[in-house]
């Protein structure tokens, strides 16, 4: 196999850029072989497809709950989040990735930006 590690599988909108619908996070069953679904989060996302909100659905008891809500500035950086689940979209639904090596570099769904520090001239 070899996606023993996956953490997670979103479905996306097939007929919008970018607009995440949810996120299903999973673990692997080594036993059954399979893997198995830990929760599924439901995307809420405002104009610009920023996941602001995550919500859980109870079918038992028939309820939804926010498990997740993140405030942003103007400038796409969290300033506010309340809730411990963890969600890889961002601002304008970017997938943020920190790399530990060099904290500058961030990966945009696969492609690699370097970002510009303060000292720096502009490009």
């Amino acid at each position: 196999m070899g996606g023993e590690n996956l953490a997670h599988r979103y479905l996306w909108n097939p007929q919008v850029v970018d607009q995440l619908f949810a996120d299903e996070q999973i673990h692997w069953d080594a036993q059954a072989e399979e893997f198995i679904t830990d929760e599924l989060l439901w995307a809420l996302t405002d104009h610009q497809h920023t996941v602001r909100n995550l919500a859980a659905y109870d079918a038992q008891n028939n309820e939804t709950a926010i498990v997740l809500h993140r405030v942003f500035d103007a400038f796409g950086n969290e300033t506010d989040s309340i809730g411990a689940t963890d969600c890889r979209c961002h601002f304008a639904t970017v997938q943020w990735i920190d790399y530990t090596i060099d904290s500058t570099i961030h990966s945009y769904l696969g492609r690699r930006h370097e970002g510009q520090r303060l000292d720096a001239g502009a490009y």
